[in-house]
């Protein structure tokens, strides 16, 4: 699987989108996250309870990927460019970028047809940054729908 998942990130490596896949994965880094959770919280924009189940979610998904250890693809094949700027760890499986996000949009409860689609814009740019599997943002992504309906 990782070797299909591999050609599909060196493939659209070869278009110069990086700036853009930057600005899009940007606020969904754990300090800049936690940052845009707390705004959200004293302008009234969520609940105590909201935030707390937030902050529990990035021990969460921290616990997983040190349970899973899946390295990153930048680091399984010298073909594919880490384009991502910030400091990242070592684990990509799975993803606390598409977590993040999708997590977010479910508390928030937007429904914008011209801001729903943000998520998966942040899925996409992490693949295309070379720090993530397509499978690993999917189950991120998943993951964050199980964690918001089941706790």
């Amino acid at each position: 699987m990782n070797h299909i998942e591999e050609k599909i990130i060196i493939k659209i490596q070869k278009y110069d989108f990086r700036t853009i896949m930057r600005l899009i994965s940007y606020p969904f880094h754990t300090n800049v996250y936690l940052c845009i959770i707390y705004i959200l919280y004293i302008n009234n924009n969520i609940k105590c309870n909201d935030m707390i189940f937030l902050l529990i979610s990035q021990i969460f998904i921290y616990f997983i990927k040190n349970i899973i250890k899946r390295e990153r693809p930048y680091i399984n094949n010298i073909n594919i460019h880490n384009y991502e700027t910030a400091y990242i760890d070592r684990y990509s499986l799975p993803s606390g970028h598409a977590f993040n996000a999708f997590l977010l949009f479910y508390i928030l409860k937007i429904n914008n047809k011209y801001i729903n689609f943000y998520p998966y814009l942040v899925l996409l740019s992490r693949v295309y940054l070379g720090v993530h599997y397509p499978s690993d943002v999917i189950i991120g992504s998943i993951c964050a729908k199980i964690f918001y309906e089941y706790l």
